[in-house]
């Protein structure tokens, strides 16, 4: 079934091996392609909405007229329009980000799709669910040289999680619509998020109005859910004697935490083995709580603090933390690493891990606690604590409310939001500046594109994310 639609067999027949559910009072006639367009993109809307989606991102367009009239016309989808196509990409993006739950974004055929292809790549390396959608020209307008027409077959590679070309709306293909409207969603977010493509062919007339759609089978569970990764309880056991009494750190890039209960876990742990956790911004982790380690970058320049407090152990959870200075130092090798990743995307750069676990950090740490293993010295966790102090005073002296410098800024920005604020943070050296100045906050959410590292669609992922 997936390879018939994905790659472009008309949605006029049945794939194999599916059920048939009992059409409407009214399925549109083979003679009005118009209104069989419009119930077809009315029924994608409607059954997003179903499953939970409550957000989409239109860059407008003539093509996509079936598909932006019936996102917006859905009464549980709030319509957003961007007129530039790579300002709406990372608007979808920004939503997801903030939200959890994947965001249309359209667009007409042509050119247009193109420019969706930086945010289509953030949103695979980040595992961020989004639902592309991009308008075509039918198969007769293709290779004659027709305007705004290209070859948008699998334009975006691998970036995508699944690439869907079902061809112009058919009547016979009508049972079949919500299908593939709930395929895109759970292909974008099972245990492995990120974006999908679906690339749909309109025939004109491209405006007209809806007949009845085929019949829904109810909301039922939101699609949104990934299903959880757990680990072996034999491998939490080698794992607690590999870190019993021994001086480890536990490292802290984005993904670290979703929420408050998956912060305490591994704090929870961290105060058991007497570890500290040295926390990048976008962690969730970075919060004013003993043995959280914000200055880690200035900390490590130190090379007598390097020499002192060389780690045995260092527990890698989420995605890298920003600092070069951070990495380098907790890279070295002779320590026992261990990389862990909700989505199974444990970085190994310097292939220094030991092992990979495709697990919510929260989910190996409570683990882990379970197990007790015996924890290390209190001096351990106290002088990372002393070091940390005596650097945040030192950032406080020097660099909160002086010239506007890139330090300052950070810092000063992040003291200055409210609680409940979500900051966006731009790559490059901003994120870089945060993680190293900025002091812990609580109730308070960071986000940055640090899957790609990229430093485009930064101030259209801050408006998605507000939106």
């Amino acid at each position: 079934m997936d390879d018939q639609i994905s790659r472009g067999t008309p949605m006029g027949g049945p794939p194999p091996g599916t059920g048939r559910p009992t059409p409407g009072e009214h399925i549109p006639g083979e003679d009005s392609p118009g209104e069989t367009a419009a119930t077809f993109a009315a029924t994608l809307a409607d059954e997003w909405a179903t499953a939970g989606v409550r957000h989409a991102v239109v860059a407008p367009g003539s093509r996509s007229t079936p598909i932006s009239v019936a996102l917006d016309a859905e009464a549980g989808i709030t319509l957003h329009v961007a007129h530039d196509e790579r300002v709406a990409a990372f608007m979808a993006l920004g939503i997801a980000r903030a939200t959890g739950v994947p965001a249309i974004v359209a667009c007409t055929s042509g050119t247009a799709a193109t420019h969706f292809h930086a945010a289509v790549v953030e949103a695979d390396l980040a595992a961020v669910p989004m639902v592309v959608v991009t308008a075509d020209r039918p198969p007769e307008l293709q290779g004659v040289l027709a305007p705004q027409t290209i070859d948008q077959r699998d334009l975006y590679g691998k970036a995508v999680r699944w690439y869907c070309e079902p061809g112009p709306p058919a009547v016979g293909s009508a049972p079949w619509w919500r299908d593939l409207a709930r395929d895109a969603l759970e292909r974008c977010s099972g245990n492995l998020p990120g974006p999908v493509h679906l690339n749909l062919a309109f025939r004109e007339p491209l405006a007209a109005a809806p007949a009845a759609m085929p019949p829904s089978e109810g909301a039922g569970d939101p699609v949104h859910r990934a299903v959880p990764w757990g680990i072996p309880d034999e491998e939490v056991a080698r794992l607690a004697a590999s870190v019993s009494k021994r001086r480890g750190v536990i490292v802290a890039g984005a993904r670290s935490a979703s929420g408050q209960e998956e912060a305490d876990a591994v704090w929870a742990l961290a105060d058991h083995l007497r570890w500290p956790v040295v926390a990048d911004g976008p962690s969730g982790l970075r919060q004013p709580r003993e043995g959280v380690i914000s200055a880690a970058d200035p900390i490590l320049r130190s090379s007598a603090f390097r020499a002192a407090y060389r780690p045995e152990v260092v527990l890698h959870l989420g995605g890298l933390p920003a600092s070069r200075v951070v990495n380098e130092f907790l890279g070295q090798p002779g320590a026992l690493h261990i990389g862990v990743d909700r989505f199974g995307r444990v970085p190994d750069p310097g292939g220094i891990l030991a092992a990979r676990h495709p697990v919510r950090p929260s989910v190996l740490a409570e683990s882990l606690l379970a197990a007790a293993p015996d924890p290390a010295e209190p001096a351990w966790r106290q002088g990372w604590s002393a070091a940390e102090a005596a650097a945040r005073a030192a950032i406080e002296a020097n660099v909160r409310g002086g010239a506007a410098t890139e330090p300052a800024v950070a810092l000063d920005t992040l003291a200055a939001v409210a609680e409940g604020t979500q900051v966006v943070v731009s790559s490059s050296m901003p994120v870089r500046d945060l993680e190293a100045f900025g002091a812990p906050r609580a109730n308070l959410t960071v986000h940055s594109n640090r899957g790609a590292n990229g430093i485009d669609g930064v101030t259209a992922t801050a408006i998605g994310v507000s939106l």
